[in-house]
Parts: C-alpha cells; structure tokens; sequence
C-alpha cells in the first residue's frame, strides 16, 4: 500500500511515527481486503469527506482528493501553482480514529510554512508538458525500523553544502553557455559524472560526442548510450540519473521513447523559477555553490544559493591572466608581491561578508603540502613571475604554498571555513592515486598551525576515508562533507556514517552536497543520500551501537543543524 502528501514541516515524533507506521499495515491489509492486488501497478482516486486534524502542531483539512499509487517507487506532488515542495509519505492516525476509514489520504497541509497546495486533478507524465507541472509519484511503504528513520530522513530538509551550479540564467541561454552545458536534452543529466562511468564502460569517443551534443536527434543520442548506460548501470553515478528520471519526470524505465520525452519536458522547464523548484523536490533548503563561472558568483538568488569564495586564482591557480583580472575588477595594480597581497585583503573584505565558505580544489594539480615560506623568500620569486619567467617547480611550490597560508589567513580574520577537495577525482584517466593517499598526512602541519580555521574535507577523502575519520577525531578545527561521496561509492558513503559516529562526534558531519553543474540530479543524489543515511542508522540501532532514540535525534544535526552551526551565514 502506497501513500502521499504533502510536505508538512511539522516537529518529528518517534512514537507518532511507530504508530503511523503499525497503521500503515492495517490500510494495507484493509485495501486487499477490498480485492485490490496492491502487489501491481495501479491508480485509483476517490473522495473522503474533508475533516481538521491535528499532529504534532501540524493543521490538516479540506475535502480532499486521495491519489494512491500503488507499485511505483517515486513521489513528487506539484502545487496548484506548479511549484513543486518536496513531499513526504504520510497517514493520520487521527484520521482514521475519526472516520474509521483505514484508507491512505493526500491532505492539504497546512505546515508552520505555509499552505501547500495539492494539485485536485490527476497528474500523469503525460500532461507534464501542457501543464508545467512536474509528475506525481509515489512510494511504496513498508513497514520497519528503517521505513520509520526513512520517512523522517524524507521530511526532513537537507542543507547542502557543494555544489557547481551554474547560475539559472545560464541555463536558459541553452546549450554551450557554459562548459558544463553542452546540451540541453535529457543527455545533459548524464553530462556530469555520469558521463565518466559511460566511458570507462567502454563508450567510444564518436558515441561520446554524440551523445554530448549541442544539437542531434534524441533518438540518435539514446542509440549511442543505451550499450554503456547499461554496463554502467548499477553504479552511483547513473543510479542518481536513474532516480532523478523517476522522481522528476516519472520514469521507470529509461529507453528511446522516454529519452525523447524527457528531453521535450526538460526544455519545457527551463524557465525563471526551476531551480528553486527542482531544489524543493530534492528536500533541501540552500545550496552552497562553488561557482565555476567565477571566483565568487553574484547570484541572481543568494538566498537560496549561497556562494563559496574560490582561492584557486589567488595561490595554486595563480596565472597572467588571473592577475591582469583581479587588477581590473579591484583597481589595484599588481607590480609586486605586497600588491598581490593588497588583492587578497580585497577579496575577502569585498566578498567574505557575503560568502558562506573560502573553496580550493588544488588538490587536483598538487600534494596539499603547504609549507610556511616568509613574505622576503616569495617576494622575488613573484617578481620572477611577473616577468613572465618559467618557474621552476620548486620555486612554483614556494609561492603557491605562501599565497595559500596568506588566504588561510584572510579567513581565520573573516571567520570563514576553509573547504578543501580531498581525495577521489572527477573525470577518468588521469587521476595519481599515491598523491591522493597523501593528502590527509599533507594537511596536518595546516590543522596544528591554523587552530582557529575551521577545515571542511570534502569527499571523505575516497578511497581512503578512514584517515579523514581519524582526523576529525583528532583535530578540533576539521569536519567532514560527505558531498559527492555517496555517488561516488554508496555503500562506502553508508559504512564511512556508521564508522564516523562511532568514533568522532556527530556535529563534525556534514551529510549531503550533489557536487553538480546541472540542477536536475540533486534530486537522485538527495534520495541516495536518504537510503543511505537509513541504512547506516537502522544498522546502528540493530547492532545495539545507537538505540532507537539516538537515532532519531541524530537526523536534525546530521541533515542541517551540524551546517546551520558551522556556517557562520546561517547566523
């Protein structure tokens, strides 16, 4: 038996949610009494007599058009408006107290937020287009511990703290506005991560380019896919395009037909107001991004995406043309070393109020290895490179490593976190395995010399996520992000929860960033996100590590208060 509703923002109660649970069983048994076969696929809408209830401080009423699902593992109900909150399953036990109608119900809630408003006509896939609207779906409910920790994980909003979005306005100028859109059909949601697995499956470089296309016929596209999506199929990376399918545009099953029609609804969509809309349905509240269309992105909407100051273009990505910018963009000219330091005092005083974190990934390039080098030892070897010398590595090192703690100090004066990429990299075949062993050791010297800097390692530092547990363990000043980790390995992201909250305290553990370019798969990797976090909690409880309690009460900190505290935007 399948049930849906609305989100109700209402404060969670353990043992409301048993109760709602063991009640969930009794509809189900009550609808197969009925002769329903609540094993196949269906739909069916009936009307119950409106009624006012109350749970929890949450106000419920209306007369009300039920929708049951039955069969299908997805859910999104849309607004009358078409914005699209994230919802949740649901049945009120006083509902069925007072009717005595064991039946699931779609009410109208009315949260602490607000009304949300429950579209009163059916909502197929097939109306999408016409209506704007993003699809109902549903999920199948069982009932257990996890289901419990499940439903509450599934009304609960995330802080995400990392991802690359592009800003919206980017997106509607279509294909090539940017160098993580290359296309604007259903392709662009395997264009970011997804795309490396298609290729280490053995996808060839003419399928690739294909596929990847600014301009082809979608039919065209799926044909040079469908051999690698299948190889590639169980992995985390397509399995978040396999849930983004079935959440947002009510796919089950992706082949030719249902690649064209996604590709119809995604340009369709694209209009003021998607991402706030594709964001709610994901169940997060603000997105952190790590802007790569600039160092610091001034957002056409910053209260729901919050920005990350980049340090790249003032240390380890320091070029001709990064200087020759900033100059332009502060009015200061560079002819020395204390000019470039005039430029970094700029920054954080132009963009620090504002910014929620500082964000390097020069991880990428280099060992993280930031040795102390004096302002007397870099100043000529700045000026060797402002005279456009070839620096040797060793001198290249010096540099960066000195510009790197002069805006580690910049952000201890601006109270700002420091996130830094660790481990795994993005793309394929390029990635130094040794060096990515190296960075939790390299960055020690910075934890003990910047005490008052609080470090974000992101990633968990896979595949060798148990050095980053030992670190924020050991180190006061380091927390954890889990962004991008649970698609990267699910089952490691799920084993890296429970070994973590056995051996650091829990407020170190950020739990959810999407890591995307493209706004659409947040909502995949968010629904990952959620099974793994139940898993990793109701196997707690069942190894009698946490009780059921400490489980619940472990959610609020891990999903958004653990960000709420560390950021200091939030407060």
């Amino acid at each position: 038996m399948v049930v849906a509703a609305g989100w109700l923002g209402f404060q969670f109660d353990h043992d409301f949610a048993m109760r709602r649970a063991a009640f969930i069983e009794q509809a189900r048994v009550a609808l197969f009494e009925t002769g329903r076969d609540v094993r196949e696929p269906d739909v069916a809408i009936v009307r119950l007599p409106g009624i006012v209830a109350e749970a929890d401080g949450a106000g419920f009423d209306d007369d009300v058009e039920v929708r049951q699902r039955v069969g299908v593992r997805r859910h999104i109900l849309p607004g009358r408006d078409g914005h699209v909150p994230y919802s949740h399953p649901i049945v009120l036990e006083q509902y069925a107290r007072a009717r005595h109608l064991p039946l699931p119900v779609n009410l109208r809630a009315k949260a602490t937020t607000g009304v949300l408003p429950i579209e009163s006509r059916r909502v197929t896939p097939g109306t999408t287009a016409r209506s704007g609207m993003l699809p109902l779906r549903t999920r199948r409910i069982a009932v257990s511990r996890r289901d419990a920790i499940r439903e509450r994980l599934d009304a609960t909003r995330f802080i995400d703290t990392h991802e690359h979005l592009v800003e919206e306005s980017t997106r509607r100028r279509g294909a090539g506005a940017h160098r993580l859109q290359p296309c604007t059909d259903a392709a662009l949601l395997f264009s970011h991560y997804a795309k490396d697995d298609l290729w280490v499956a053995g996808m060839t470089e003419a399928e690739r380019d294909l596929v990847f296309a600014a301009e082809a016929d979608p039919r065209d596209k799926w044909r040079a896919l469908a051999p690698s999506y299948q190889r590639a199929s169980a992995t985390g990376y397509i399995r978040a395009v396999d849930e983004t399918l079935a959440r947002l545009f009510g796919v089950e099953h992706l082949d030719a037909e249902s690649f064209v029609r996604v590709s119809d609804l995604m340009r369709h969509r694209a209009r003021p107001g998607y991402y706030r809309e594709v964001i709610a349905a994901a169940g997060v509240e603000v997105c952190q991004v790590n802007s790569l269309e600039t160092f610091f992105c001034e957002t056409a909407d910053p209260a729901l995406l919050q920005q990350d100051l980049s340090l790249v273009p003032f240390s380890t990505g320091l070029d001709r043309a990064a200087v020759d910018g900033m100059s332009r963009r502060s009015g200061i000219a560079v002819h020395s070393l204390d000019d470039w330091h005039a430029i970094i005092e700029w920054a954080f005083a132009t963009y620090g109020p504002r910014a929620d974190a500082v964000k390097s990934q020069a991880a990428y390039q280099r060992r993280l290895n930031y040795e102390p080098v004096s302002s007397d030892d870099a100043r000529p070897i700045f000026a060797r490179f402002l005279a456009g010398e070839e620096l040797a590595a060793a001198d290249r090192k010096a540099l960066e490593d000195h510009l790197m703690r002069r805006c580690l100090d910049g952000a201890a004066a601006a109270r700002l976190p420091v996130k830094l990429h660790c481990g795994y990299y993005a793309g394929s075949d390029r990635m130094p395995l040794e060096r990515v062993r190296q960075n939790a050791g390299d960055l020690c010297p910075l934890f003990a010399d910047y005490p008052n800097v609080s470090f974000i390692l992101m990633h968990i530092g896979y595949p060798y996520q148990d050095e980053y547990i030992a670190l924020a363990k050991h180190y006061r000043n380091v927390s954890i992000d889990l962004c991008w980790a649970w698609i990267i390995n699910p089952l490691a992201t799920t084993r890296f929860v429970k070994e973590f909250v056995l051996a650091a305290p829990i407020n170190k553990l950020l739990t959810f960033g999407g890591d995307y370019g493209v706004v659409e798969p947040i909502v995949g990797h968010a629904a990952i996100a959620r099974q793994g976090l139940a898993q990793a909690l109701d196997e707690l409880v069942a190894d009698d590590w946490l009780t059921e309690r400490a489980a619940f009460d472990a959610i609020d900190p891990l999903m958004h208060r653990n960000a709420r505290a560390l950021f200091p935007i939030f407060r």
